[in-house]
């Protein structure tokens, strides 16, 4: 059992722990729907926290011939239990009984001695922020991939040896912490995992990573640090578009990871590995790179087109085998810190390189030519010269991605080249167009992902009929009233966005799609639902309305018992209470249920 600070653990044996939960914090949970039980020295969960389960709707040990004048909790002011902090206590098993409270949408169990949970754990199937991180568990039961909605998991600092196969079923989860394990492989049910924004893998035991992480396209944080990963094992991470920071120190590498297409990334952490060369084309799309370490590696040369990086900040060098360094570096106007201690540096004096960056910076630029400074500013750079389209990292990723570009309009000929691949995505967000590219339905019979959101488009032509493999369409933030009907084609559609446009209400040939799992029709100006066709979308777990001018929900959407998520704000209903609508879906549903 682990020592805390300011505890003595030899106290406390299962089962003797006499702690009772105050009233004064009883009162304030059935109020708050909180309950924070942390650094109790708890060594066996106290009963009566099962005594706020479910509250709201069975009315525990409410009495409902209140008066206003009481102190007790008045029964219109109970809310369910829905979060719950047990960390930093001693606790070592969860009771199964925790099944009961269905309202958790927050469970924090961090910092106690679990060595094993139950699969009742998995019924809680309203949770979204779960940590169990700084325990001593060694697998997970597969009943936890219950917990659908789970967005945010931490599973840091235990016991596993083998990636839990529960997480490839959470395809929600945005946030994935199961570093500080000894995990050994990751599965390619990793690409399941979509949505993910943030992923730690960083202390564990592993030598290769799957090509299938490639398809979390949201990764903006991916940490591979401190793992025993090798070249062969790293899979080329292209067009990882919204990748902002990747560590990779601490592992096995001996070259620089292809990285091509992920335009946003900020920072790459690439130190403590045996990396002999730096390849400047490997890094050429990286524009916005602000940080690079490469400490602690063998590299024995720079190229001099390292001054491409101009928003470079950060440089790191140290402990290399450098005999020099190129004097490009000068003219990086950005650069505030460069580290090269730890090298041979034949042609700069230590008392320079101990100087500091400043000083290091200006002793390079006086050994650079004033003709070739003139030449490197007035050129353009490898990493800002870029293919349009990129046709490296459209043959790689087979998507067609010219987002925020300004443009007005698109030639024939690069869907032309698209079509050449084939692309199955294309990306014409945030530009200036008025009208799809006619250029677009070259690709008719392998499109799957169309986004031309964020643009000046009035209508979209009939030609999307011919489409028929279109899974994801993208047309918000437009000036678009209406969708023709010969859109009802696409019945393979699975999520529609028409949000921020202005149509009166949802097209006729939206409930034509089967297989429709995601509707999004916020910030429009419809009025009116048909309820009895939206029954039509049997698939249908997301339905947007929010900010419309919708006075009533028709009684029919009672039926729709798959729908995870309704959002309903900003509509001047007059029948459902906003305190109602604030409750979530399934007290919206409620209200009109049919039994």
């Amino acid at each position: 059992m682990r020592k805390r600070s300011g505890h003595s653990s030899i106290f406390h044996n299962e089962g003797t722990s006499t702690y009772k939960v105050p009233e004064v914090l009883m009162k304030e949970a059935r109020k708050s729907g909180k309950l924070n039980l942390s650094d109790k020295q708890l060594t066996v969960w106290p009963n009566e926290i099962f005594d706020l389960s479910n509250s709201y709707s069975t009315n525990q040990n409410i009495d409902f011939d209140q008066t206003e004048e009481d102190d007790s909790c008045k029964w219109w002011e109970v809310e369910p239990l829905k979060t719950l902090d047990l960390s930093s206590n001693y606790l070592k098993t969860i009771p199964v009984k925790i099944k009961i409270l269905d309202s958790l949408v927050t469970l924090m169990l961090h910092h106690n001695n679990l060595n094993s949970l139950p699969g009742e754990l998995g019924q809680l199937t309203k949770l979204v922020t779960l940590n169990l991180s700084q325990n001593e568990l060694h697998e997970f039961p597969m009943e936890l991939s219950g917990m659908k909605e789970l967005k945010n998991i931490n599973l840091s600092s235990n016991l596993c040896k083998i990636f839990p196969d529960f997480l490839y079923d959470l395809v929600l989860l945005n946030f994935l912490d199961i570093s500080s394990n000894k995990i050994e492989e990751i599965k390619p049910g990793i690409g399941f995992l979509t949505r993910l924004v943030n992923l730690n893998l960083s202390h564990n035991n592993l030598s290769s990573i799957p090509l299938e992480i490639t398809s979390c396209q949201a990764l903006r944080d991916l940490n591979l640090s401190n793992n025993k990963i090798t070249s062969s094992g790293l899979p080329d991470l292209f067009d990882m578009k919204k990748l902002e920071m990747i560590q990779l120190q601490h592992n096995k590498l001996t070259s620089l990871p292809c990285l091509r297409g992920c335009s946003e990334l900020k920072e790459i952490h690439l130190g403590f590995n045996m990396i002999e060369e730096i390849t400047v084309e490997e890094l050429s799309t990286l524009s916005h790179l602000k940080v690079i370490n490469l400490r602690n590696n063998h590299l024995k040369e720079l190229p001099k087109e390292i001054s491409c990086f101009l928003n470079l900040v950060r440089l790191d060098l140290s402990n290399n085998d450098l005999m020099e360094l190129p004097n490009t570096l000068s003219i990086l106007p950005h650069l505030e810190i460069l580290l090269v201690e730890g090298n041979s540096l034949r042609s700069i004096r230590k008392d320079i390189i101990h100087g500091g960056t400043h000083r290091l910076l200006n002793h390079l630029k006086l050994t650079m030519p004033l003709a070739e400074a003139e030449k490197y500013l007035q050129s353009q750079y490898p990493c800002e010269k870029e293919e349009f389209p990129d046709r490296y990292a459209m043959r790689c990723s087979k998507a067609l991605n010219l987002s925020n570009k300004s443009l007005c309009n698109v030639s024939k000929a690069v869907f032309e080249e698209a079509l050449a691949v084939p692309c199955t995505i294309v990306d014409l967000s945030k530009n200036k167009l008025l009208e799809i590219p006619s250029g677009t339905w070259l690709l008719c019979k392998t499109l799957n992902d169309l986004n031309i959101s964020c643009n000046q488009l009035q209508e979209i032509p009939a030609e999307i009929k011919t489409c028929l493999n279109l899974r994801y369409l993208n047309i918000s933030h437009n000036n678009i009233k209406e969708l023709p009907d010969e859109f009802a084609a696409c019945t393979r559609l699975r999520e529609l966005d028409i949000s921020f446009n202005s149509f009166n209400q949802p097209p006729m040939c939206v409930y034509k799609f089967p297989a429709l799992e995601i509707l999004l029709l916020g910030n429009n100006k419809i009025s009116f639902i048909d309820a009895e066709e939206l029954l039509n979308l049997k698939m249908l777990t997301h339905l947007d309305l929010t900010n419309n001018n919708l006075t009533e929900i028709p009684p029919l959407i009672g039926k729709m018992t798959q729908l995870r998520t309704l959002k309903l704000e900003g509509n001047p209903l007059r029948v459902l209470r906003p305190a109602i609508i604030a409750k979530g879906t399934e007290a919206v549903l409620s209200c009109f249920s049919f039994n």
